[in-house]
């Protein structure tokens, strides 16, 4: 079983912790609601969450052929 919860970014912010990293990598994952989510999507997102060091490098990750089927479930996130 896995848990998903949203990120408390909100927290961040009210403790005025929240850094210009954070700020564009949750302002990328709300751009992506709502619209399909292209390669160059999915290449920014596993950067951004770590998952590869640079996103040219992704599209010949093992990982990609697991996540490239899963990718329209990253617009799930949504304003509060």
């Amino acid at each position: 079983m896995t848990l998903v919860e949203p990120a408390a970014g909100w927290i961040l912010k009210a403790a005025g912790e929240s850094d210009r990293e954070h700020q564009e990598s949750t302002a990328f994952l709300y751009s992506l609601a709502g619209r399909e989510v292209s390669d160059d999507d999915l290449a920014r997102f596993l950067h951004l969450a770590g998952f590869v060091g640079d996103p040219a490098e992704a599209r010949s990750d093992p990982y990609w052929e697991r996540a490239w089927p899963h990718r329209m479930t990253l617009p799930g996130c949504r304003r509060s």
